[in-house]
């Protein structure tokens, strides 16, 4: 398992020294990766029952978890390895009015795991594999549901078997082989949405050079950390043109058996 260093460098695709810098950096993307609209649209699909209680894991700065509480007005908590983003949540939800329906709270979502009172709903978005493979992923988020809740996965699978590789998506899998690791301790698929080309790329491109306006403004403010904070615009720009030429993305609806 990841120390939660490595997790938080894995998944915000950064450098440690970079960490301070990553609300600056990212401070123009509220979602970070997430498709807000497709998973309120899977919540929506399951029909549950009004107070119903939904989990957001690695829930970022809150995106999901608002945007799900103002929509179905449904008690949420939202988990995150990174404080500063937890700081970004709580003042969002004030802001949309959802501050008492809508808490978060900072941690370690793989050493939470069972720990918490166990939710209709987990979400788990625009991670990969932070957690680990598939398999191990699915294994900690579905003790965050209870027997017979759902799973929503928001990720996606690789166009093709034999395309290139790209750093942090080396586990990405097409999408049979994805979702027979995902159903492999006997959950079953229930709800699937495929986002299309031209939703990812207008966003994407549009990120991409946020990004890197803000990353030529603290380079200028920094020059001892300017070459990383480079190295991680343009990192962004070049995983940016991976997702759009390569990858598909996902949002999946397991019911925990």
């Amino acid at each position: 398992m990841r120390s939660e260093v490595d997790m938080l460098t894995y998944s915000l695709e950064t450098e440690e020294e970079l960490l301070p810098f990553l609300p600056e950096l990212l401070a123009d993307i509220w979602a970070l990766g997430s498709n807000v609209e497709a998973i309120i649209g899977a919540v929506e699909a399951l029909s549950l029952p009004p107070k119903s209680y939904v989990i957001d894991l690695g829930c970022g700065k809150g995106a999901v978890s608002i945007g799900l509480a103002k929509a179905l007005n449904f008690r949420v908590v939202g988990i995150d390895l990174f404080e500063p983003f937890i700081d970004e949540c709580e003042e969002r939800a004030k802001q949309n009015g959802v501050a008492d329906i809508c808490k978060f709270r900072h941690g370690n979502i793989v050493r939470l795991a069972g720990q918490i009172e166990p939710a209709d709903v987990a979400i788990f978005a625009a991670l990969g594999d932070t957690l680990g493979t598939r398999t191990e992923t699915m294994g900690i988020l579905r003790r965050y549901v209870r027997p017979g809740g759902f799973v929503i996965v928001n990720d996606g699978f690789l166009r093709r078997a034999d395309g290139p590789s790209f750093p942090g998506f080396e586990g990405a899998a097409v999408r049979e082989i994805a979702l027979a690791d995902w159903t492999g301790q006997g959950d079953v698929l229930v709800w699937e949405n495929i986002e299309t080309e031209d939703e990812a790329d207008d966003e994407d491109d549009d990120e991409a050079e946020l990004i890197a306006k803000r990353a030529d403004a603290l380079a200028r403010a920094n020059p001892p950390f300017a070459a990383a904070i480079h190295r991680f615009a343009q990192g962004q720009a070049e995983e940016y043109d991976f997702l759009a030429k390569e990858f598909v993305s996902a949002t999946w609806v397991f019911r925990r058996i």
